[in-house]
């Protein structure tokens, strides 16, 4: 489990951001409120919301009350990272409890930022990491784009051929139209070859 302080710079950097986008409608909403942050198996922390800036809760008090939990598998956080979208993230696997209208606040506040996650990495570890990872991300998030443009491009003209092999609707109601008209045809026949016999006898 990563120590909580390691997160310690991000937060500086957010706080600096939150400085400089003043005022921030949901930070308002947000004031005075704990959220939990649970980040795969890796990251637990406590974040309260001050009137103009966030800090750690670290040590953690059990007694704390949390107006919102987070659960965040790698993958959701990666999402979010990507897209800066909360909904995308729950999408992709992120679960929380509590209330609805403070992860909407969060969102909002999130969006309001606009936070250079490549930034905040390299200020952590080092400038040629953080652009090699969010290299890779790129990259990967193209060559997502690129297999599902291909697949839709692939699916429509799969349909584009069938349209031309299957029957138009006219045409198939025109069949089932002949269909039941040889059944009549059959049937009436079945009934003249029946007389034809009782009266053979």
């Amino acid at each position: 489990m990563i120590n909580p302080t390691f997160i310690k710079p991000i937060i500086k950097y957010i706080n600096a951001i939150i400085l400089l986008n003043q005022p921030i409608a949901a930070l308002q909403t947000l004031q005075g409120k704990n959220i939990h942050i649970a980040i795969a198996e890796f990251l637990q922390v406590g974040i309260h919301f001050n009137a103009a800036s966030i800090d750690i809760l670290y040590p953690e008090n059990e007694h704390t009350l949390y107006a919102l939990r987070l659960f965040i598998p790698l993958k959701a956080g990666f999402r979010f990272i990507t897209t800066h979208n909360l909904s995308q993230a729950i999408h992709a696997g992120l679960t929380f409890e509590g209330d609805m209208e403070v992860a909407q606040s969060l969102q909002d506040f999130i969006n309001h930022l606009s936070i250079d996650w490549e930034e905040l990495l390299a200020q952590k570890t080092n400038d040629v990491f953080a652009h090699t990872l969010f290299s890779f991300k790129n990259k990967t998030i193209q060559k997502m784009q690129s297999c599902k443009d291909s697949v839709l491009q692939n699916g429509v003209e799969f349909l584009q051929s069938e349209a031309n092999i299957l029957p138009l609707h006219w045409e198939f109601d025109e069949w089932v139209i002949d269909i039941e008209t040889l059944r009549d045809d059959v049937e009436r026949f079945a009934q003249h070859l029946y007389s034809f016999n009782n009266l053979s006898r």
